[in-house]
C-alpha cells in the first residue's frame, strides 16, 4: 500500500479495518448517516420504552413467586417504575413527531396523531404533565394473591377526584380526568395495552421511514451492514457497526497501522431493525417484479 492511502471500510467499534468499499458506497452511506441518526433516536427512545414497561409489568405481575412480596419495601420501586413508564412512554411519541417534521412526512404525522388520540396515550399524557408539578398519583396499591394458582401481582390505583384536586392542572388533563367514568382506575390496565399499542406504532413509523430512504440507499446499507466478517487467523467475528476512512499509516513487521481520518457510528440495534425492514422490502420488490 502506498503510504497515506485513503482506504474507505466499515468495521466493529475498536476493530481494524476489516471490509472495505468503494469511495461511491462510503458516499452514500455517509450522506444516509444523516437519517440514520433521526431514526436511531427513535429507536432508542422505543427500547427505553419497552424496558421500563418490562420491568414495571414484571414487578407488578410478581414473576418471582417465591419473592414474599410486601407494600413496604416495593412501594417505592413500583413507584418508580410506574414513573419511568409513564415519562418514556410521552418521549417516544413526542420524538416520532420530531422525526416525522424532521424528514417531511405527511403520512408519518398522520400515523402519530391516530395513536395520541387513543386512551391509553392520553393518559400518560396527562399523568405526565401532573408529575411535573406533583409527586407520582398512585392513591392505592393492592395487592392481591392466590395460593392455589401460585401467583401474587399488584393493581396499580389512581383516584380521579384526587387528580382533579390540582390547581396546576391545566384545561385539557382536566377535561380527560372529568370524561373518565370510573372514580378509581387501574393503571396497570392501561400499561398493559400501552407496551402493545408502542410496539404497534413503531412498527408503523419504521415501515414510513422507510419508504423515504431511496433502493440504492437501503441495497447499500444492507450489502455493507448485512454480514459477519471473519477475520479467520485471529478468529474474530465482527458485526460492522463503523463507517471510517482509514489513512495507511505504514508497516511495523508484519502489521500494518493505520489512522482513523473520519468515522460514523452506527448503532447496532438500530442497524438490526433497519436491516430487517430493508431486506423485507426487497423481498417484496423482488416479488412484484417477478
Amino acid at each position: 500500500m502506498e503510504k497515506n492511502k485513503l482506504n474507505y471500510v466499515v468495521k466493529e467499534d475498536s476493530s481494524k479495518p476489516y471490509k472495505y468499499i468503494s469511495k461511491e458506497k462510503f458516499d452514500i452511506l455517509k450522506e444516509f448517516h444523516k437519517n440514520f441518526l433521526l431514526i436511531n433516536n427513535s429507536c432508542e427512545n422505543f427500547n427505553n420504552s419497552l424496558f421500563a414497561s418490562h420491568n414495571l409489568m414484571g414487578f407488578l405481575n410478581g414473576e418471582d413467586y417465591d419473592k414474599k412480596l410486601s407494600l413496604t419495601t416495593d412501594a417505592p420501586m413500583i413507584k418508580y417504575l410506574t414513573l419511568s413508564t409513564i415519562l418514556f412512554s410521552r418521549i417516544f411519541i413526542d420524538n416520532l413527531r420530531h422525526l416525522s417534521r424532521q424528514i417531511k412526512s405527511n403520512e408519518m404525522e398522520v400515523i402519530i396523531n391516530e395513536y395520541d388520540e387513543k386512551d391509553e396515550y392520553k393518559m400518560m399524557r396527562a399523568l405526565r404533565n401532573y408529575t411535573s408539578h406533583k409527586s407520582i398519583p398512585i392513591y392505592d396499591l393492592s395487592l392481591n394473591s392466590s395460593s392455589s394458582k401460585k401467583e401474587s401481582y399488584y393493581d396499580i390505583i389512581i383516584n380521579k377526584n384526587e387528580l382533579l384536586k390540582s390547581k396546576s392542572i391545566n384545561p385539557r388533563d382536566k377535561k380527560y380526568f372529568q370524561n373518565l367514568q370510573e372514580e378509581k382506575i387501574n393503571l396497570k390496565i392501561y400499561f398493559e395495552e400501552l407496551e402493545r399499542l408502542n410496539k404497534k406504532l413503531f412498527v408503523k413509523i419504521l415501515e414510513e421511514f422507510s419508504n423515504n430512504i431511496n433502493f440504492k440507499d437501503r441495497s447499500t446499507f444492507i450489502e455493507c451492514f448485512d454480514k459477519r466478517y471473519e477475520i479467520i487467523s485471529e478468529l474474530i467475528e465482527i458485526r460492522p457497526n463503523i463507517l471510517s476512512i482509514e489513512k495507511y499509516q505504514g508497516s511495523f513487521g508484519k502489521y500494518n497501522t493505520y489512522k482513523s481520518v473520519e468515522h460514523y457510528y452506527f448503532d447496532r440495534k438500530t442497524v438490526e431493525y433497519l436491516l430487517d425492514k430493508f431486506k423485507q422490502m426487497s423481498k417484496e420488490i423482488t416479488i412484484k417484479n417477478n
